[in-house]
């Protein structure tokens, strides 16, 4: 810019995606929320309670199926910037924009239970009833009295004069008591019940329910203990798509998600400043011959945006809120109306400390008991881009665009041990972030005459018109998004009067 010349910058971009890559393969946005089988393997919760019933049912590897789900996705994010620059010298300018962001996921639901081997716990506290309550504390109850019955009997010599009858009584306490303790812990126990328990009429479930009566004819017609004829409460029927949104969704429940249908917000951006230095200037936009130009920015991205809420699941956020300091190098090349831009250019990406839940990208619904403070070192990115353009006139232009990013894996940690979670490990969050994608796009640029006035005297009025998409990435997820970007800048001059 010339010196004593103020650029004011209004800027507008639409992007939207409902498919991304992943290491390299088209899938929908949503594939990973998308299961056949939903189990341990997507609630990793569960994996207890499986092992439990799984030893309980005597079926090996035992995996719940409360039913399947296939949800569809579309993202939008929408930036309004406005931006200043002043031109310090004819060489130096300073520069700063504001973004205002709004993004906006939505998603449609489509679960079935027609598949499923197992329900919601009847006498879960959240999502089960009174009867099933009542039904798991007299089965409890019955369960106990006919232990205590068991071992005072063999206490008491009950079974002495027949030696076979004693071991069976013996062997029994022992089974019996690790039965009730197994089950007390996938039922009633109330800090570690599983919020789903398998169907009554499942394999496992009937598997359960026959091992009790058997155990129950023993105590009563071989042992001589009688009074326990209750049965666990054991789910009758399979979630809906209502159950199982209420699941994910519910305040009280172990999920505590916000909304699995829908993520929007209108918030401040990442505020960006730097400068920008021209390293040469060889260029006559007037003149036949070959003209070369090339300049160096160096902008800082302040820490001003506002991440996904930890139980915001679809959220896209309004910003990276991290410090980010980019530098650009940039030249300018033209013969005739023929020309191209290069550009090559290295972020690099200060660590940051927030609250989030964590997960590996394939487990997007993470239980709240997961949300904790973490550190971030994000990877660093490398850009590298080519634009040729033809000026169809003096202050028309249509150009094309390649660019080509790479970026590192993020680092994660558990911001202080105190943030730690037993078991889990922060790298989870780490998990495919280091990628790259080729962008493709085109568009038009306008300035008006007044750039081509030799004494500078007049400041010209510029716009521009962007299409791009990603056509090809590698490594981790990246939207297969597609941009549209315009923009339009107005020169006043506050001192000075030419070049």
């Amino acid at each position: 810019m010339p010196r004593g010349a103020v650029r004011f910058e209004m800027s507008g971009e639409f992007r939207n995606f409902d498919s991304r890559f992943n290491r390299g393969a088209t899938e929908i946005l949503t594939e990973d929320f998308r299961r056949q089988a939903i189990g341990g393997e997507f609630f990793p919760a569960l994996l207890e309670a499986e092992g439990l019933i799984g030893g309980l049912a005597g079926v090996s590897s035992y995996e719940f199926n409360i039913g399947r789900t296939g949800t569809q996705g579309d993202a939008n994010l929408g930036t309004l910037g406005l931006g200043l620059a002043v031109g310090v010298t004819n060489r130096l300018t300073l520069f700063g924009s504001v973004p205002v962001v709004r993004q906006r996921m939505q998603t449609s639901v489509a679960f079935s239970g027609q598949v499923a081997n197992a329900g919601f716990n009847p006498s879960d506290p959240v999502f089960g009833d009174a009867t099933g309550q009542q039904q798991a504390a007299l089965f409890f109850s019955d369960f106990d009295a006919a232990l205590v019955a068991l071992a005072t009997n063999i206490v008491t010599g009950q079974y002495d004069a027949d030696p076979a009858l004693l071991a069976l009584a013996n062997q029994m306490l022992g089974d019996a008591t690790s039965m009730r303790d197994d089950l007390r812990l996938v039922i009633a126990d109330m800090a570690g019940a599983s919020p789903f328990l398998p169907l009554a009429s499942s394999q496992a479930g009937t598997a359960i329910l026959n091992r009790i009566a058997d155990l129950q004819t023993t105590l009563d017609q071989s042992l001589g203990v009688t009074g326990f004829t209750s049965a666990p409460p054991l789910p009758s029927a399979p979630m809906t798509q209502a159950d199982y949104i209420s699941f994910a969704e519910s305040p009280a429940g172990p999920v505590r998600v916000l909304s699995l249908a829908e993520s929007k917000s209108f918030l401040l951006g990442d505020i960006e400043v730097g400068a920008s230095y021209q390293l040469l200037d060889r260029w006559q936009p007037a003149g036949p011959g070959a003209r070369v130009r090339a300049y160096a920015t160096l902008a800082a991205r302040l820490p001003t945006g506002t991440r996904p809420l930890p139980d915001d699941v679809l959220g896209l956020g309004n910003g990276d809120r991290q410090p980010d300091i980019a530098l650009d190098l940039t030249a300018d090349l033209a013969v005739g109306r023929l020309g191209t831009r290069l550009v090559a250019g290295y972020t690099q990406q200060f660590a940051t400390t927030f609250v989030t839940r964590v997960s590996i990208p394939s487990r997007p619904i993470p239980y709240a008991d997961r949300e904790t403070r973490v550190r971030l070192d994000p990877g660093n990115v490398v850009r590298l881009g080519v634009r040729p353009f033809i000026a169809i006139t003096p202050t028309f232009a249509i150009q094309a665009a390649v660019t080509h990013w790479a970026r590192g894996e993020d680092t994660y940690t558990f911001a202080s041990a105190s943030d730690s979670l037993a078991g889990i490990s922060a790298t989870e969050l780490a998990a495919e972030t280091k990628a790259n994608a080729t962008v493709v796009g085109g568009g038009i640029t306008y300035v008006s005459p007044s750039v081509n006035d030799p004494s500078r005297r007049g400041l010209p009025v510029e716009a521009h018109w962007i299409y791009e998409g990603v056509v090809r990435a590698g490594g981790g997820r990246v939207p297969k998004a597609k941009t549209v970007r315009m923009g339009l800048r107005l020169y006043f001059r506050l001192w000075g009067g030419g070049a």
